[in-house]
């Protein structure tokens, strides 16, 4: 799945950060992927609407 310029920047930012905990970093990632992968569903629904 690709990230956005800015996801790929604020991943970065966020990994590079000491003061983070590995669960929140996790989180936020987790956060990232799951709204991509609902803006892909939303797509291809979309497609199917407009097909039938």
């Amino acid at each position: 799945m690709k990230l956005t310029e800015k996801q790929e920047k604020d991943v970065i930012d966020i990994f590079s950060n000491p003061n983070l905990s590995k669960k929140v970093k996790l989180t936020f990632l987790r956060f990232i992927m799951n709204n991509n992968l609902e803006i892909l569903i939303a797509k291809i629904e979309e497609r199917r609407r407009l097909e039938d």
